[in-house]
This record gives C-alpha cells, structure tokens and sequence, in this order.
C-alpha cells in the first residue's frame, strides 16, 4: 500500500471513527509515522527485510485475532487499477489541451 492510500485510509478512519491498523516497515519515514499519528491510526511496524510479503502475513495474523476486520487488497482489486487509470486520464487531460 503506497503513502497516499495510507493517508487517505487514516483520515477516512478519523473522520467515520473507524479502527485502523496499518503494517508498516520500520524504515518509513518519521513524516508518515507523524501523519498516521495525527489521524489516530495505529501502525505495527515489520522488519524491513520482510518487504511487501511481511506486511501482508502480519496484517493476515491481526485479523485473525479481530472480529469483522479485513484487509484491504489493493494489489487484488482489479477496481484500484481502473480508477487509477481514469483518474490519471482525467488529471492529464487538461494538459493534453493546452
């Protein structure tokens, strides 16, 4: 999960009152720990070496141990990719006018 979705997730999650338990490697940046902090997210953090796969297998192990909780697959949800590209067509569009 990229730093944008990170921090869309955080608000999100301060604005509904929603839990929100993100995996993060201990190497992230002081700016993104500050920022998830600010929006009441709590962040577990992984051995860097164990990369995206950690991530995945700690935030697998959570919610195991927390009822209706869920992961959210944005590698898997073949949506992301297609908003993304909409998105990205509609961003670029008014430069292709210019």
């Amino acid at each position: 999960m990229n730093g944008n979705i990170r921090i869309k997730l955080a608000f999100l999650e301060a604005l509904k009152g929603y839990r929100l338990i993100i995996t993060l490697p201990s190497l992230s940046s002081f700016e993104m720990r500050m920022v998830l902090r600010a929006f009441e997210a709590e962040v577990v953090f992984i051995d860097p070496a164990q990369g995206m796969i950690g991530a995945f297998e700690e935030a697998e192990e959570i919610i195991t141990k927390i009822s209706n909780s869920y992961i959210i697959q944005q590698f898997e949800n073949l949506a992301n990719s297609k908003v993304s590209c909409l998105c990205t067509f509609w961003y670029l569009e008014p430069w292709k006018l210019a």
